[in-house]
């Protein structure tokens, strides 16, 4: 069955995070429902489109790279992509400038296809981002029931125009076979996977987690695949600790393939600290191993309502590894192991394979195809027009158009000196992130499914 033109514009810069893992499957999975897909990955200093692509061979894919670097030459460089490939579909990631394309696009009667924001992330920043864009976005996608839910009482969103769409893992895998007697002096394989930062991942809670383990005598092996800001802190923390291998290692950066077959296969348990997730695939990937999942309550987990306490998993509060360090001590009885995993596999391939969340993603472009269009006034035009800021003393001395073109003409580039100055991934600071993260962990305490239209 052939369908419509789908673009993509997604940054190049995070190829190790769940957002590339969810493109690696998506793309391909797409095409052959029959979506005709195009995928435009941002191009620059801090956004290496081929070492992207070395990781996560998606296919051909449209190069997206500002001459200038300022915000004009960003939307003037989507501008001319959406006329080459004349989408009826563009779908944004992490990318707010798109919207600001087409809207200028739509005003001069030059687009007609749908913008939709696919919202990955549980933050302040990008729901003040939804707000701001509403008037011009036709739709927004999220992976996450909360982030769904913010989309309508923080972002402003009509909730028909809402959708849910969750990622999804590779449920067509080799479960572990190693199982623990009881009383196997064996010691529980523990694995922390993904980012090592603080903000979100809260990874620094490892370092409790191991000396809540030890205080309570328990034998365990804990690997940290991944990288991130805040690796060399965490080593240097777990080094001050006396851990080391076996008892902790630290892997680096691997890819999809590797962490399938190197990590999830041999882990008898998969850590979760962070303080929000919109899934995570990394859930997701250790359930279908046959891994035990014990995490955090994060935000975000509630109204999405698939981890159950006791049922598929161990849950924890954010922050207290004490309690951690109790979840798993309590895995080391072999048939408690055995129930939750047996339960988390069946929910993962109920809910989140790829066959699933493919499923779940065409169903919402479909809807998005058939949304009536929303007129853009020129009231509205112009507010979002305020929105691209000022590149200099240029622009106010000869105007944001007439300055662009200048630079472009004598090669002048603003220098970034990190990727989201390059290729922003919010439009500017939200509007109160207190409220936000207020109203959030109110909306996610809600264990049932608020009204929202789903694909």
């Amino acid at each position: 069955m052939k369908r419509g033109r789908l673009l993509l514009v997604v940054p190049s810069a995070y190829p190790l995070g769940g957002l590339a893992t969810w493109l690696d499957y998506i793309v391909p999975g797409l095409r052959k429902l029959g979506w005709d897909i195009h995928v435009a990955l941002t191009s620059g200093i801090h956004h290496d489109m081929n070492a992207y692509l070395k990781l996560h061979p998606i296919g051909p894919v449209i190069p997206l790279q500002s001459r200038t670097g300022t915000q004009e030459g960003r939307i003037r460089a989507i501008m001319s992509l959406l006329s080459k490939v004349d989408p009826d579909i563009v779908g944004v990631v992490n990318i707010p400038d798109t919207a600001l394309a087409v809207a200028r696009l739509r005003r001069a009667g030059r687009f007609r296809g749908r913008v939709a924001l696919l919202n990955h992330g549980i933050q302040a920043t990008l729901t003040t981002d939804i707000a701001r864009l509403s008037s011009v976005l036709d739709a927004v996608v999220t992976v996450n029931r909360l982030a769904a839910a913010l989309a309508v009482h923080l972002g402003g969103m009509p909730f028909e125009r809402v959708l849910y769409a969750p990622g999804g893992a590779n449920t067509d895998t080799t479960k572990r076979s190693r199982q623990i007697a009881s009383g196997d002096d064996n010691p529980l394989r523990l694995s922390y996977v993904g980012r090592i930062e603080r903000s979100q991942k809260r990874a620094e809670d490892l370092v409790s987690l191991v000396d809540a383990l030890r205080t309570r005598g328990l034998k365990f092996e804990l690997r940290i695949a991944g990288d991130g800001p805040g690796r060399a802190e965490l080593q240097d923390a777990m080094d001050m600790r006396g851990a080391a291998p076996p008892e902790v290692s630290f892997t680096g950066s691997l890819n999809a393939n590797q962490i399938d077959s190197d990590i999830y296969p041999s882990s008898d348990v998969v850590i979760i600290s962070s303080h929000w997730e919109t899934g995570p695939l990394v859930a997701w990937e250790a359930m279908a191993h046959g891994a035990v999942l014990v995490t955090s309550r994060y935000v975000g987990a509630g109204l999405e309502g698939s981890l159950r306490d006791g049922e598929n998993c161990l849950m924890y509060p954010v922050g207290d590894m004490a309690s951690a360090a109790g979840c798993v001590a309590r895995l080391q009885d072999p048939q408690l192991r055995c129930e939750l995993a047996s339960a988390a596999s069946a929910m993962v391939q109920a809910r989140y394979s790829h066959g699933a969340s493919l499923a779940r993603w065409s169903a919402a472009f479909e809807v998005i195809s058939s949304l009536p269009e929303r007129p853009l006034g020129l009231s509205e035009a112009l507010a979002l027009e305020a929105l691209i800021g000022s590149a200099g003393r240029l622009d106010k001395l000869l105007g944001k158009g007439i300055a662009e073109t200048f630079r472009a003409i004598i090669g002048r580039r603003d220098r970034h000196v990190e990727p989201g100055g390059e290729w922003p991934h919010t439009l500017g600071p939200p509007s109160d992130e207190t409220i936000f993260w207020r109203v959030a962990e109110q909306l996610d305490q809600v264990q049932c499914d608020p009204g929202l239209r789903q694909s």
